[in-house]
């Protein structure tokens, strides 16, 4: 058995009572090949955001809209370092790739908060990469579950990391496996840590690739 973080790996020895399996260590090579403009070429890029309907700088998060991957963390960090900067629907767009229940609780509150929230559902695999080459930063706010479920270690955010983006992830499940790997990390849950990221990546230059 082959388990993508150790911390899999360890639910599953408590639940069997015995270890079994090995992690895989997270490849973080370089991006697979994919059809459509490459990060690096700005007008291309600035097409494809026109296409995705990208209007300001963007913040972007792929998953199941689900209460897990913490996306209602997500817009309460963005709606108070918005406050913070007087900004309103002008300080970044937020868009989530993905569908699931949380969906019109999500709507919801965007509109309360003024944010200006993308939510394209689910879109083929292969479109994941333009989203990733068109977007400023990725943000992965999963939190643990009252049951003791944890993340496991989405491959989106490995994908984020190929693309070159910056990347902020919660101190989670296998996503605390990331440590090291060019990640900012906060505690789950952690609104203030998330919105000092979030403000400081508005105030700051557009990244170029790291791989």
């Amino acid at each position: 058995m082959i388990f993508v973080s150790a911390d899999l790996r360890e639910r599953f020895s408590r639940l069997t009572g015995s270890t079994a399996g090995r992690v895989a260590s997270p490849s973080l090579g370089r991006p697979p090949r994919h059809e459509g403009p490459r990060r690096e070429n700005e007008r291309y890029r600035q097409q494809l955001r026109a296409q995705l309907g990208m209007r300001r700088r963007t913040l972007l998060s792929v998953g199941r809209l689900v209460p897990i991957k913490g996306f209602d963390i997500l817009l309460r960090a963005v709606a108070t370092a918005a406050a913070h900067r007087r900004a309103g629907r002008d300080f970044m767009t937020v868009a989530i790739v993905g569908e699931g229940p949380e969906r019109r609780r999500l709507e919801r509150m965007a509109s309360r908060m003024d944010i200006d929230l993308l939510l394209p559902g689910r879109v083929p695999r292969s479109d994941v990469a333009r989203w990733m080459a068109a977007a400023d930063l990725y943000v992965q706010p999963s939190r643990p579950l009252s049951t003791g479920r944890t993340e496991g270690l989405p491959v989106a955010t490995l994908e984020a990391l190929q693309a070159g983006l910056p990347v902020i992830a919660s101190r989670t499940g296998g996503l605390a496996e990331l440590d090291g790997c060019g990640v900012q990390m906060v505690l789950p849950e952690n609104v203030a840590a998330l919105c000092a990221l979030v403000a400081d990546f508005a105030c700051g230059a557009r990244p170029t690739l790291s791989v």
